[in-house]
């Protein structure tokens, strides 16, 4: 299955979105979010990397420790 994309302009509105993907890569000169929660979760051996010339967060975000002891996932959680 294969999907391509390409327009101009593109407006979603729904009340749940769930995306499952091996790989995801998105390229955009502007990209605008307002959410309410942001959660990212990733294995310990992924990299998540953000490269921005200004980010602002109105609240907290805290970074638990990459690998736990059993493994378990990393949690980021900026909401």
């Amino acid at each position: 299955m294969s999907l391509r994309l390409e327009t101009s302009s593109l407006q979603v509105e729904t009340s749940s979105l769930q995306v499952e993907t091996s790989s995801l890569q998105v390229e955009t000169s502007s990209l605008q979010v307002e959410t309410s929660s942001l959660n990212i979760i990733t294995l310990c051996r992924n990299i998540i990397t953000v490269e921005t010339s200004s980010l602002q967060m109105k609240r907290s975000m805290a970074l638990k420790h990459p690998c736990g002891a059993d493994g378990s996932p990393t949690l980021l959680h900026a909401g």
